[in-house]
């Protein structure tokens, strides 16, 4: 299985080398684990690598990604508008989220995207089968587009799970958690792989940092 670094510090060794090319990942985390700078280092790595690359946000501007993102001491002004493209759609109907997409490859042939966060989708299903339905066509097309992906999923604080509808986890390649844990009068971060389709990754909860260099996980280190 050909594999993509994620260009997340610290990760590619708990994932057997990198992210299987064209998956689909969930990445799940409440608000404020650092999903949005996890999918900006991993399209910043392949824009490096001379991919084209798509963030694609459902609920904040790309004005509002961009500032977020000149926090950091990456070289993200260095391939903006030119393979790493920050773009956002309103959202009506999925069908619109298909289209936009469709436009997004054509317009740029991305070989990796990320898209936040499709915990937005859910407002646009009447029910739980139009909702599977929908991810799995949104999913298919993704592949069949031959576009690695990362889907972020926005848990709600204090409910437990995966995913924030219950069904994501059953359709998508890998699913990829952010943890923010109290430890007596302390907070700390971690990041844990539930899932990765042929792969023999780790089972372990690993702590992660964040600081000026965007994100750090610590392979050889375990959360007790």
């Amino acid at each position: 299985m050909e594999r993509i670094p994620s260009g997340v510090t610290g990760l590619d060794p708990l994932i057997g080398g990198g992210l299987p090319k064209n998956s689909t990942v969930l990445l799940s985390g409440i608000t404020g684990t650092g999903k949005t700078i996890f999918s900006l280092h991993f399209l910043l790595e392949g824009a490096r690598n001379g991919d084209n690359t798509v963030y694609l946000t459902l609920d904040e501007s790309p004005r509002d990604i961009l500032a977020y993102s000149k926090a950091f001491k990456w070289d993200m002004e260095d391939h903006l508008e030119k393979n790493l493209f920050v773009r956002g759609v309103e959202l009506y109907n999925f069908e619109g989220l298909v289209t936009t997409i469709e436009n997004l490859v054509t317009n740029y042939s991305p070989s990796r995207m990320a898209i936040d966060s499709i915990t937005t989708l859910g407002h646009l299903f009447r029910n739980e089968f139009s909702l599977i339905k929908g991810i799995r066509s949104l999913i298919r097309t993704l592949e069949r587009m031959k576009i690695t992906t990362i889907l972020s999923c926005r848990l709600r604080e204090g409910r437990g799970g995966i995913s924030n509808f219950g069904v994501e986890e059953y359709l998508v390649d890998g699913i990829i958690v952010l943890h923010f844990l109290r430890k007596e009068n302390e907070y700390f971060r971690a990041l844990s792989v539930r899932k990765m389709r042929g792969t023999n990754h780790s089972i372990a909860m690993h702590p992660m940092t964040i600081d000026e260099n965007g994100i750090t996980v610590f392979p050889d280190q375990r959360v007790i």
